[in-house]
């Protein structure tokens, strides 16, 4: 990048589609780079810290960038400017985290935290302005909206082991049903007539040993449900309704991964034990 430590670091590289790469650069640069050549295409000025998101991409080829804890932005990539900018309000009720942003062929779905839960808005994707005039709130710890999924009618997802549904019209409930599954975050598809989700996180550990001038590392990750015959499950149930339909059930083995490095540090054996609540189960 020709720019002294510690601007000369890329933050984001997304790949916008197959001919453009969007960059943030350490040195409060984005840029759109020609994914054949590295050619800069557009230059602009971004904020100089990472973006507490990551990019989401739009199925128009737009592109919400999240810069900071107070604003999403619409990128449009073949001109490399903004389209538009909203901006949050009610700055003495907002904790401070940046929005998350989740985006279908249906809807542009924003959600920010309050001091009391999660403010749900669906965005017009043209102009950035909201659609709702009573955006709902779901009173929650964590929000996961990117396991949403979407049709024409509703979105769908899975919060604190409830399945729910809510109108794209205004975001008003249409229906929730208790989960019969793990904790963790749990992923939803549309298909067809039916609602499917399926958890994407797996209880895991590590294990550390240091000697001399090696250091052993051993990670291992366990199916969300150690029962016999109900390692991963997929539930199915009626999209109009969220009536279960069937759950499918398939045995998953635990899976472990051991690493190696000959230049570890410490001159004294040091053992460590870690347990992780949430481990990727799911790429």
């Amino acid at each position: 990048l020709g720019q002294p430590y510690p601007y000369g670091r890329f933050f984001h590289v997304i790949p916008v589609n197959a001919a453009i790469l969007l960059v943030q650069t350490s040195g409060g640069r984005r840029w759109l780079l020609d994914a054949a050549t590295g050619a800069v295409l557009h230059d602009a000025p971004t904020v100089s810290e990472p973006w507490p998101r990551s990019p989401v991409l739009l199925p128009d080829g737009g592109v919400c960038i999240i810069p900071d804890a107070e604003s999403v932005l619409l990128l449009g990539p073949l001109s490399g400017r903004d389209v538009w900018t909203h901006r949050l309000s009610g700055v003495t009720t907002r904790t401070g985290e940046a929005p998350r942003v989740t985006a279908g062929a249906h809807a542009l779905l924003m959600a920010w935290p309050l001091n009391i839960g999660w403010r749900v808005q669906r965005l017009d994707p043209t102009t950035g302005k909201p659609l709702w005039s009573d955006p709902p709130l779901i009173n929650t710890g964590d929000l996961d909206v990117e396991d949403w999924s979407q049709d024409a009618e509703a979105f769908y997802g899975v919060q604190d082991r409830t399945f729910f549904a809510r109108s794209l019209k205004d975001g008003s409930l249409v229906w929730r049903q208790p989960l019969a599954g793990p904790s963790g975050r749990w992923r939803t598809q549309r298909c067809g007539d039916t609602f499917l989700a399926y958890p994407v996180e797996g209880k895991g550990w590590r294990f550390q040993f240091r000697w001399l001038t090696a250091a052993l590392q051993w990670t291992g990750c366990s199916p969300p449900e150690e029962k016999p015959g109900r390692g991963y499950p997929v539930v199915c149930c009626d999209a109009k309704t969220g009536r279960l339909v069937q759950r499918l059930d398939f045995a998953v083995d635990s899976r472990s991964l051991a690493r190696l490095d000959s230049d570890g540090a410490g001159v004294l054996p040091v053992f460590t034990a870690e347990k992780m609540e949430k481990q990727p189960f799911v790429q």
